[in-house]
């Protein structure tokens, strides 16, 4: 089973940022309650907010990763109207089209550190001008997106063709798929006696659950360093006194 957590929201580097994402939440709840729609946040624990926002992105983005791949632990999907073989390639292709979501946020977290404009941050050229500005203050986190951006790199191809060209399939994905609909039950047995459709259900989970989770975790690894190499950054912005 894939764990699920909000790891990234509980990075210590973010420590500098909770106690004025707090208030800021807090006067946001009272501005509910009295049916207010605007309250007085400070500057500070506005920045607070948004970082800390993009930082449940990103912890919601490996969530849906994580939830495809539970779905692709499965062998059976009981009260379906769909087959093994159909749940598995539309869980690949899920996981495949979210991959780079993961990566976008990266960008996002790291131009919302800086104080870009949004309208830099999501503009056409936005990532490229954010690596280009964040340089100026950690070369290291630089570093981290881009290693984020290697680790997806292998499967950028299989996503594209998945998004733009075809569904994901493969040959023992399409062989099962022939398997099921045998009607024979002599020609069925045969096949039964080389694999099981079971046997093969399971050579199928493995094939694809190597070749995804370990994307999952290199990333998370990538995203942990990326936030502690901002963290510096939310420290001077804390402590600068002319700012509320």
């Amino acid at each position: 089973m894939c764990k699920v957590s909000m790891v990234h929201f509980e990075n210590k580097g973010l420590t500098p940022l909770k106690p004025l994402y707090i208030k800021f939440l807090h006067k946001g709840l009272v501005a509910y309650s009295s049916k207010k729609q605007v309250f007085d946040g400070t500057i500070k624990e506005k920045y607070a907010h948004d970082i800390c926002a993009r930082i449940h992105e990103i912890d919601n983005a490996f969530e849906s990763l994580s939830l495809s791949i539970e779905y692709l632990e499965k062998t059976e999907f009981h009260d379906s109207a769909f087959n093994f073989s159909v749940h598995h390639s539309f869980h690949v292709e899920n996981f495949l089209l979210r991959l780079t979501s993961v990566v976008d946020r990266c960008y996002k977290v790291a131009g919302t550190s800086i104080l870009l404009k949004k309208k830099t941050i999501e503009s056409t050229h936005g990532n490229s001008q954010i690596l280009k500005e964040l340089k100026q203050y950690s070369v290291n986190a630089v570093q981290a997106i881009k290693d984020v951006n290697k680790v997806v790199k292998p499967l950028r191809k299989m996503r594209n063709k998945v998004a733009h060209e075809a569904g994901y399939s493969n040959r023992n994905l399409n062989c099962l798929s022939m398997i099921v609909n045998i009607e024979d039950p002599s020609l069925l047995k045969q096949f039964d006696n080389i694999m099981t459709i079971d046997q093969l259900k399971e050579v199928i989970i493995r094939d694809t659950l190597d070749l995804l989770k370990p994307t999952i975790e290199k990333m998370n690894v990538n995203v942990e360093l990326l936030i502690q190499s901002l963290s510096h950054i939310y420290q001077d912005v804390v402590e600068i006194e002319s700012v509320q």
